[in-house]
């Protein structure tokens, strides 16, 4: 028999039979030391002692419990907490390496003085390890100008953004041998005493770039410059004319007859006489003289270091001979001859001013019989037919 019964007999107090089969339930010497195994064997004192004795027990072994739960829900806290660390750091080795971007993490190294001179590779993804052919864990712990030497230049924009806290950006070509010719985008994400650089291979999105800007500078169908070029060169030409004082000119040339060329033999004639008128300026003037498309049958030449008027004077009859004569389209001919104004640059004068006066003398040549030229501000007798 159970020994708390062996203990009491039948007209045992009923309140110490009970406290007796609650500390039955008590496993001996799992929360109890000697002392309390001793008590609950030997009831050897009267039965309010053994209340409190047994009471004072299970108090003692609740406090135990308790206190064990505590240690035990910070245990399962703490394995949680590192379970989400790890689960972040997966989650982020994943996202560092799925980038189409070159990422590397860098911590400051400075001087004697404070003065940033370098920084450490602390962490980074294949492809940014990839930019110095090497592993990933090859750079890790290098020092990033014994990496890429020209990443020096950038030694004033990282410590900047360490200082201010705020991300810089920055497009340049790239420099090392294995990567000329390649444009790079550089964003510097500011960290505690150091940075994330952030690398992206930009040179296709650059060419295509290029490639949109240049041609919306370029007449498509006989790709000299158009006019929102020509006007850029216009502005550039007459700054160097003011810095050297040498002349300009500006010559406006208007085709005679190309609408009939249009009316009678259609828009594909028309076409490729603007071609052909094309090839014949270009191979008519100099080098470094500018031959471009306004618009229509409009063209313009414009030469710098023009000389003197007489000089100017023979280009434009050049000119005139050179697109007058007929042009031959699918066995017929198409003749397009050009009226030409010429106009030598002021000092001081604007480049609106400068094409008004070109533009005028073109009208006046065309006005006065076609095929010939006018210099503006020459009275008219000394205009040139040929």
């Amino acid at each position: 028999a159970p020994w708390a019964v062996e203990r009491f007999p039948d007209n045992a107090d009923p309140t110490t039979v009970t406290i007796a089969e609650m500390a039955k339930s008590i496993t001996v010497g799992q929360f109890c030391g000697q002392r309390d195994h001793r008590l609950l064997t030997g009831w050897n004192r009267d039965a309010d002692e053994d209340v409190e004795e047994v009471a004072a027990v299970l108090a003692k072994a609740d406090r135990k419990r308790t206190k064990a739960g505590r240690v035990l829900a910070q245990v399962k806290k703490l394995d949680a907490s590192r379970r989400r660390t790890r689960q972040a750091e997966a989650a982020f080795r994943a996202t560092l390496e799925g980038s189409l971007d070159a990422v590397a993490i860098l911590a400051a190294r400075r001087d004697a003085a404070g003065v940033l001179s370098d920084l450490t590779v602390t962490d980074c993804n294949s492809f940014a390890a990839s930019l110095v052919q090497l592993e990933r864990e090859q750079v890790l712990g290098k020092r990033l100008l014994e990496l890429a030497p020209s990443m020096a230049t950038f030694l004033r924009r990282f410590e900047q953004v360490i200082q201010t806290q705020k991300t810089l950006q920055a497009q340049v070509p790239a420099t090392e041998p294995h990567l000329v010719g390649r444009w790079l985008h550089h964003q510097i994400v500011p960290l505690e005493d150091g940075v994330a650089l952030i690398t992206r291979d930009v040179t296709e999105r650059r060419l295509a770039e290029q490639a949109l800007d240049a041609a919306a500078r370029c007449d498509a169908l006989t790709q000299l410059s158009n006019r929102r070029h020509f006007e850029e060169i216009l502005a550039m030409a007459r700054a160097r004319a003011l810095r050297s004082g040498e002349a300009m000119a500006l010559m406006y040339i208007d085709l005679d007859g190309f609408k009939n060329v249009n009316d009678t033999m259609g828009h594909a004639a028309g076409d490729a006489v603007l071609i052909e008128v094309a090839r014949r300026l270009k191979q008519t003037v100099r080098d470094t003289d500018a031959v471009c498309r306004l618009g229509g049958d409009e063209f313009v030449v414009l030469a710098e270091r023009a000389g003197t008027a007489q000089d100017v004077s023979d280009m434009c009859t050049r000119l005139v001979i050179a697109l007058k004569a007929p042009h031959v389209i699918a066995g017929r001919l198409a003749a397009a001859t050009s009226s030409i104004g010429a106009a030598i640059f002021r000092a001081s004068e604007t480049p609106e001013a400068l094409c008004q006066r070109a533009d005028a003398a073109m009208y006046r040549a065309k006005t006065s019989g076609k095929s010939k030229y006018v210099l503006a501000d020459v009275v008219p007798e000394h205009a040139s037919a040929l």
